[in-house]
């Protein structure tokens, strides 16, 4: 498996992407989906807070139009996108998995700065490196054994 990432539920400011192998993309998802879910938002005071509110009003309005950007231009919100229903107030946003994603996507081409992470499937790690590697950023890359 092929993996692009960075902190990813930690400190929310960078570009989270996960570039996996077509074959092993789908239980892939199914497990980042199910930790995403996992991930509670509290009081940020409380011990154990893992995820927190986004930096200001004006970059909470900017990371929700980047969901529905994502889910206007095809692709599938498969977990989050939205404040969670037990936070009235605050610029909370759930952790959010965004799949089916393509190269030429707002989302996949833009820092977000917020709980967001991109999953863009590949059918080999030579595509992979070559869509993403070789485009428009400088990204991390890691393969797992």
């Amino acid at each position: 498996m092929l993996q692009l990432h960075s902190k990813y539920m930690k400190y929310q400011h960078t570009h989270n992407c996960f570039c996996l192998i077509e074959s092993t993309a789908k239980e892939f998802l199914e497990k980042v989906v199910k930790l995403a879910k996992n991930i509670k938002i509290p009081d940020p005071l409380e011990e154990g807070c893992r995820l927190g509110s986004v930096v200001s009003g004006e970059q909470y309005e900017k990371i929700l139009i980047f969901v529905e950007t994502a889910k206007s231009e095809g692709a599938t919100i498969s977990f989050g996108g939205k404040r969670p229903e037990h936070l009235k107030s605050g610029f909370y946003i759930e952790a959010t998995i965004i799949s089916d994603v393509t190269t030429s996507m707002q989302i996949w081409r833009e820092k977000v700065f917020g709980p967001i992470l991109c999953v863009k499937s590949f059918q080999t790690e030579e595509e992979a490196i070559e869509k993403v590697i070789f485009g428009v950023y400088n990204i991390l890359v890691i393969k797992s054994k």
